[in-house]
């Protein structure tokens, strides 16, 4: 799963839900095109929320990361303890382009 990092440090870098959820998908791109793929060929993610209260917070900024014809599928799951103090976690499936 990604939590909100720091890609270089690999220290956790928390915030409001909105801003761990934007360092998450900022981060998966990199490391998407690291490996030969793109937002595009994201497939589906779970979502983790420390508190589901986060939700909207965190599907404000999620949208602003895929094209609107190319959601992935997606679950979400609230009220769930995740590493340190983090508010968001995603487990993430894509397809190589």
């Amino acid at each position: 799963g990604l939590v909100s990092e720091d890609l270089s440090t690999r220290d956790e870098a928390y915030g409001s839900a909105q801003f761990e959820t934007k360092r998450i998908l900022d981060n998966l791109k990199v490391i998407l095109e690291k490996y030969g793929s793109d937002m595009d060929h994201v497939v589906k993610i779970d979502v983790l929320l420390s508190k589901w209260e986060y939700r909207s917070d965190m599907n404000e900024e999620y949208v602003k990361h895929f094209r609107k014809d190319r959601l992935p599928a997606r679950i979400c799951y609230g009220d769930v303890s995740i590493a340190g103090e983090c508010k968001v976690e995603m487990a993430v499936i894509a397809t190589k382009k």
